[in-house]
């Protein structure tokens, strides 16, 4: 017994270590991919707790499928689904019709709604205070949520921040104070190439300009409430959030274009990927019924199709293909809804794409079922429609994976050639099939390797050793302004002194010569 006591003490991983994780609401793409970093740190004998919203969870249990896993927290949110909905309708709206104008209306509504959300787990101090007596040893928590940070310093944990979209966000290198050069750099939302012509390097140089001032704007507006919760408001947010001990990216560089990274960022890209499973009897049958294999087409976990006219684009062009297709049915369908198509309002996507008869994936491009194509070896058409997706489908189009298609002007025969294309063209098969090499071709798993990085923090009581002392410079100093102006001064006053000695030697010379005509 004695000798257990022991070993228990000098081996405390034994017992596991207690993470909180606040991946989002409780669902869609952010939530999967926190929910993945905590299914391994789970498996391996550690205690996770999850945040969530009433709007997809309850007291006495959840609608998640990890509740088994996770203990779980619900908060009241001033959010209610509905209006989260409805915004996800206006933004797909805007994104298809708008100017830029709605497009910077709606994108100041959904800041709000982020908002709202922090300050229903703020105002929530019951659920708080249980959660201060957690003792938690790290906290990890989705980045589009700003909250986090406050939440962090509220329990006074240190945090782990994780970010859903890949390392493109110029935030990212913002806060990390890390160097981000936008001459091969493209930032988020440009769906610009990393190989960039004179006029789109401009382009992406006033885009990072205009974005750091709007980031900074952004965060500091969750100043308000580290004023109003009293949460160390000697300190700002945007300095909370380069206190994070690590920063989970959803990147892989077999897709994602190369970029530096400091230390303390881990790209974990690919957390959703795992070996496919067996498809329930009915899948199964339909996909087994196509000769030619089996195509998906998706808009994700947030887009949906909102009128019935692009409802009945897509439903012409899938009727025309030899192959059976797979409709993740979301928004409108088609009024007459081909043969050939399956419509399911819930698909087993990873499962699907590992099975050998899916031939290709039309999708949005969310990061999360990129990386599932990708790990299973499947061709993609990218149909971005808002935010990251822009800068996805140019990955996949640049890597050769697939083709990338302009939503708002596309028609029935342009996805069809597409299809066409991406179908009859082997290289886009076997540039997926190498990629997919490149990308399995690591000793661990994403979710593996966010685990081993978030025990080490929790461990160590952080990863201070990692933080670069950028941190501790101005804006002046991090720049150089002060050191090229003090080069530019010596400078300037050697030239100053070098020509003043130049016209008095000149005047003396003159001087005497001047004397020496007059004798």
């Amino acid at each position: 017994m004695i000798a257990l006591v022991l070993i228990s003490s000098l081996l405390p991983s034994l017992h596991g270590y207690h993470f909180l994780i606040l991946g989002g609401d409780g669902s869609g793409s952010h939530y999967y991919v926190a929910a993945a970093i905590g299914r391994e740190l789970a498996h391996r004998g550690n205690n996770i707790t999850v945040l969530i919203s009433d709007m997809y969870g309850t007291s006495n249990g959840t609608q998640r499928d990890d509740v088994d896993l996770f203990s779980s927290y619900v908060y009241k949110s001033l959010v209610t689904e509905e209006r989260f909905q409805n915004l996800l309708t206006e933004i797909v709206h805007v994104s298809l019709h708008g100017d830029l104008l709605s497009l910077l209306k709606t994108n100041s509504l959904m800041e709000a709604l982020v908002r709202d959300q922090c300050e229903s787990i703020l105002k929530d101090t019951n659920i708080l205070d249980r959660l201060k007596h957690q003792k938690f040893d790290l906290i990890i928590g989705d980045f589009w949520y700003i909250c986090v940070g406050l939440v962090a310093q509220y329990l006074d944990v240190p945090f782990a921040l994780m970010s859903a979209q890949s390392a493109g966000m110029s935030i990212q290198s913002q806060i990390n104070v890390c160097p981000s050069d936008p001459s091969f750099i493209p930032d988020m939302i440009t769906g610009l190439d990393q190989k960039m012509n004179f006029m789109e390097r401009v382009t992406n140089t006033l885009i990072v300009s205009l974005n750091s001032y709007m980031n900074r704007r952004m965060v500091s507006r969750y100043d308000q409430f580290k004023i109003k919760y009293n949460i160390k408001p000697d300190i700002t947010t945007y300095e909370t959030l380069g206190d994070a001990e690590l920063w989970f990216t959803n990147t892989n560089f077999a897709l994602d274009f190369p970029r530096p990274l400091m230390p303390h960022v881990v790209p974990v890209g690919g957390l959703t990927t795992k070996p496919s499973k067996q498809l329930p009897k009915d899948i199964e049958s339909f996909v087994q019924s196509s000769e030619d294999g089996v195509i998906i087409f998706s808009l994700g976990s947030y887009c949906s199709i909102t009128e019935q006219s692009m409802a009945d684009m897509f439903g012409e062009a899938l009727s025309q293909v030899s192959q059976n297709v797979i409709w993740k049915r979301k928004g409108k369908e088609p009024q007459r809804i081909p043969p050939n198509v399956k419509m399911m309002d819930v698909i087993p996507q990873n499962d699907l794409l590992g099975h050998p008869k899916i031939r290709l994936l039309i999708y949005q491009c969310g990061i999360n079922g990129i990386y599932e194509a990708l790990y299973h070896g499947v061709p993609i058409i990218c149909i971005p429609i808002f935010f990251d997706q822009f800068d996805n489908a140019q990955r996949v189009a640049s890597r050769g994976i697939g083709l990338r298609l302009d939503i708002r002007t596309l028609t029935s025969k342009e996805l069809l050639d597409a299809i066409n294309t991406v179908l009859g063209d082997e290289s886009f098969k076997s540039n997926v099939v190498k990629l997919s090499a490149i990308f399995r071709d690591d000793p661990k798993t994403p979710a593996q390797r966010a685990a081993d990085w978030a025990e080490l923090a929790a461990r160590h009581n952080g990863t201070k050793h990692l933080r670069s002392a950028a941190h501790d410079l101005t804006f002046i100093q991090y720049h150089l302004i002060d050191v090229w102006a003090f080069i530019i001064g010596c400078i300037v006053l050697f030239l100053g002194l070098l020509i003043t000695c130049c016209r008095f030697t000149l005047q003396l010379l003159c001087g005497s010569s001047k004397k020496a005509k007059k004798e």
